[in-house]
């Protein structure tokens, strides 16, 4: 199976006393191709650089995934990126969402599900008929 990974997963993966950090090892574990839009690597460093960890530090975390054969980095199309505008620009939510509606138009276009923890994300997957992985999550 192949699914597009929310930023999320990483980091509960990386974060080992995390409360969803076996349910996002699983995950990654079980998939045969994680597709990585560029945006999640983006939030992932912003997140790490946030809890003061050395640039060494995130470039070792970042690494262990880039140079696993299950991991495809996946630029944004900028026919994606229109439709996320769009939908914004429509919906009215917050315009901080983008890339959140970004990622989930990206599993949309690729037909596969998405992995997330995010519960709005697994709403607006689960609302245009992406299936969102895990199943169910644990409420904190």
């Amino acid at each position: 199976m192949r699914a597009v990974i929310d930023t999320n997963v990483l980091i509960y993966d990386c974060v080992e006393d995390s409360i969803y950090h076996s349910e996002a090892s699983d995950i990654l574990d079980s998939l045969k191709s994680w597709y990585i839009p560029i945006i999640v690597l983006f939030e992932f460093v912003w997140f790490f650089r946030a809890e003061r960890l050395s640039i060494h530090e995130i470039y070792d975390l970042i690494i262990q995934y880039l140079e696993d054969p299950r991991c495809r980095v996946i630029s944004i199309r900028t026919d994606i990126f229109v439709e996320a505008l769009s939908i914004i620009r429509d919906e009215k939510p917050s315009l901080a969402r983008i890339n959140d509606k970004t990622i989930v138009l990206t599993a949309k276009n690729l037909k596969i599900p998405i992995a997330t923890f995010d519960e709005k994300l697994r709403k607006q997957a689960s609302k245009i008929g992406i299936e969102v992985l895990p199943k169910k999550i644990k409420k904190i």
